[in-house]
């Protein structure tokens, strides 16, 4: 079925605000683009016109380029580096919260307690001193750290979670074979044999 222009034209609105999306993207993420070479130099390219009429052209031509390849892969991309950045930012945004909650004097032993039930491993007498330094001095330095050490206990913990689920999962693995291997001691030997026999031939048919 023919595409009609009104279709074409937003297809072509669509791939030109692909093209400006991507040259505003910093080159940690640029490089783990799921596209040819050729595209990402093209991008490149834009990002060091400085000139916005010379710009504008190289990111058409760049729309020009994307309009020949399939586009899918890069927005499948772009969608999940926005979730990956909204929920890095959520936990941002929550840390700062807590710490602020720390900060202040009524509310600062409530929200170490929460900090103790999330965070097993802080240090909690740090906490309170850098409470007590930002609030005799209120300096900014302070209350850095305390935001630091909250990221750093929060990065420990998703690595502690993520070592639990890959363990849970080698468990069950184990489990398996352990709970077969137990089956089969319960049988007799006339029986052992059998069972031997058809895990040797399903082995040699495997």
């Amino acid at each position: 079925m023919e595409i009609s222009k009104t279709q074409k034209k937003r297809q072509a609105r669509m791939v030109e605000e692909l093209a400006r999306e991507l040259v505003s993207l910093p080159a940690s993420i640029l490089s783990q683009l799921p596209c040819e070479q050729e595209i990402r130099e093209q991008i490149r390219a834009a990002q060091l016109i400085s000139k916005l009429n010379a710009r504008k052209r190289q990111i058409k031509y760049l729309a020009k380029c994307l309009r020949d390849i399939e586009v899918s892969p890069l927005l499948d991309f772009l969608e999940e580096t926005r979730e990956s950045s909204l929920r890095q930012e959520a936990i941002s945004e929550r840390l700062s919260r807590l710490r602020d909650r720390i900060l202040h004097e009524e509310e600062e032993e409530e929200a170490l307690l929460l900090v103790q039930e999330e965070f097993p491993e802080i240090d909690l007498d740090r906490l309170r001193f850098l409470a007590e330094k930002f609030r005799q001095s209120r300096n900014q330095r302070f209350s850095r750290e305390i935001f630091r050490l909250l990221k750093i206990a929060q990065s420990h913990a998703v690595a502690a979670a993520a070592d639990a689920a890959s363990v849970s999962a080698g468990s069950c693995g184990r489990e398996g074979r352990v709970d077969r291997a137990g089956r089969v001691r319960e049988l007799d030997n006339g029986e052992l044999d059998e069972v031997s026999d058809y895990v040797s031939d399903e082995e040699e048919q495997g």
